[in-house]
């Protein structure tokens, strides 16, 4: 019998209690059947399926992947490029929202697909950078955290896809050191620092003198080194996650993106985790594991870059992802416009669809950003992504979440009005937003939360949307006194300054960062 963690946490709670007692008493003997029995019913009820909880970690640019079960953790690529490019990142992302919002993944959505440009500085403000060691060590503790069991080295296998610094510098950084390093690409293609670092470690890996390597795969997964320890371990009664190579060195001729590893992790639902990979590596995957490749979650390949076809509709339709995920920082302009639109034409034409968020992407040399409920996310907009692929239901944790920067106001005495995204989070068009309102005429709250910000009054009662180009987000009024807990403020603007009448007017960058005292009202 298997019951979810979460619903036996009191459960536990009380047995360990139980099984404490019987301990203490069992010196004197006197273990009354009644209880011997309660504690073995709470443990048959207690017993909880583990989970395999999936991070696609928020590295800037680069790729770093952990999956978790039980205690045992695997990564598949730890690497980025120069923390200056990183910290160049998280300084245009750091402090915004830290949500660990959820986004449900609706399989059989009968909402039309949202894709809508908008103006990425009513999300992002430029802020000094003063903190480089901190962010570094920041990512560092949460990788550690995240990796390692309560400080122990549980790592069992290190996948690196190919010789890409920015899918394998972190391992020498960090002093990883699993029971095999599994290395796609040829060994001699590796930095001499890495090849270094590996000397007396077991490794799984062809030499660039070997190609062409025809069988690569059958000698990688046929190895008894992968064999032991390129699964998790087994675990009576529980359905183990499973993990398949799908391709590696499909080149034959050591060019190292091509080269890439595919590897697939599977439980209830199942992942594409896909390095640098191009046409010639989807190719030999479709060629020897066709039937594996189709996977509820796909790992973008190459940050979201189209070199090569790394990323084509024909793919699209055979993997038959339901979310997609690109792990991508600013330095080399990723993900590109070609690969989101043609994901949104690939979600176009299904009905899986989430929560309205945010991503960035470049055209060209610019850098643009949409609104879409389509299952797209980025490490850029969403921070670390999770997934729990033995839940019962698919969704996507966020580790941040953007949200828009309108004006708040704040009294004398520590008080605060602000404005946040609805909990429906609905978008409407402006005949829709017309009406809505008793008027038919939105009015601009220019003096109020800025020329952004529309209110629709019906009656007493006003609603706020927040304007994105063409659409609408619905907001809501955040009450806050000092010393106490923000609440959903229910009556009007006016209503909030009728007692508070000496409030200022300011700006709050990264949510409350810093503050910004402009006018008086």
């Amino acid at each position: 019998m298997k019951m979810h963690v979460k619903t036996t946490k009191n459960l536990k709670v009380y047995q360990d209690k139980i099984n404490n007692w019987c301990y203490k008493m069992a010196p004197l003997k006197i273990l009354p059947p009644t209880v011997k029995l309660l504690s073995l019913f709470i443990a048959l009820f207690s017993f909880s399926a583990s989970a395999c909880e999936i991070f696609v970690l928020d590295c800037g640019q680069g790729n770093a992947v952990v999956a978790k079960y039980n205690t045992e953790t695997m990564v598949f690529d730890a690497g980025r490029t120069a923390y200056a490019g990183f910290v160049k990142y998280d300084d245009d992302r750091h402090s915004d929202s830290i949500t660990e919002r959820k986004y449900p993944i609706v399989l059989n959505s009968d909402a039309n697909l949202l894709s809508l440009l908008v103006d990425q500085e009513k999300f992002t403000l430029k802020t000094s950078n003063d903190n480089k060691k901190g962010y570094k060590q920041e990512f560092e503790d949460s990788f550690r955290k995240i990796v390692f069991n309560k400080g122990k080295n549980t790592l069992r296998t290190v996948f690196v896809s190919h010789p890409d610094v920015d899918h394998y510098k972190l391992i020498t950084e960090f002093k990883l050191n699993p029971n095999l390093f599994v290395l796609g690409g040829g060994y001699d293609l590796y930095g001499p620092a890495f090849i270094e670092y590996l000397k007396g470690k077991k490794i799984l890996v062809d030499s660039k003198v070997n190609y062409p390597t025809e069988g690569a795969l059958v000698r990688y997964t046929g190895d008894p080194r992968f064999v032991e320890y390129g699964c998790f371990t087994e675990i009576e009664g529980e359905d183990t996650p499973k993990v398949d190579i799908l391709s590696v060195n499909a080149s034959r001729t050591g060019d190292k993106n091509k080269d890439s590893m595919i590897v697939k992790v599977t439980q209830k639902y199942s992942m594409l985790i896909t390095g640098d990979a191009e046409k010639e590596t989807w190719a030999d995957a479709v060629k020897n594991s066709q039937p594996l490749l189709q996977s509820d979650i796909l790992l973008i390949p190459h940050h979201g870059s189209m070199t090569n076809d790394s990323t084509s509709l024909d793919v699209l339709n055979i993997v038959k992802p339901k979310v997609c995920l690109i792990t991508a920082g600013f330095q080399y302009n990723h993900p590109t416009f070609d690969v989101i639109d043609l994901l949104l034409k690939y979600y176009g034409a299904t009905q899986y669809r989430t929560s309205p968020h945010y991503i960035t992407f470049y055209e060209g040399p610019t850098r643009k950003s949409l609104i879409t409920n389509a299952p797209i996310f980025t490490t850029i907009d969403s921070g670390v992504l999770k997934v729990d692929i033995s839940s019962n239901d698919l969704k996507i944790t966020a580790a941040r979440e953007l949200t828009p920067t309108p004006n708040t106001f704040l009294d004398e005495e520590g008080s605060l009005l602000s404005l946040d995204i609805a909990d429906d989070r609905s978008f409407v068009n402006y005949e829709t937003l017309k009406g809505l309102d008793e008027n038919r005429t939105p009015l601009k709250n220019s003096s109020y939360f800025g020329n952004d910000v529309f209110s629709v009054q019906r009656g007493k009662k006003e609603s706020y949307y927040y304007q994105f180009g063409e659409t609408y987000l619905k907001m809501k009024l955040i009450a806050e006194d000092d010393g106490e807990d923000p609440i959903e403020w229910d009556g009007t603007i006016l209503d909030w300054h009728l007692e508070h009448p000496e409030a200022y007017h300011m700006t709050l960058k990264y949510l409350g960062v810093i503050r910004e005292v402009k006018d008086k009202v």
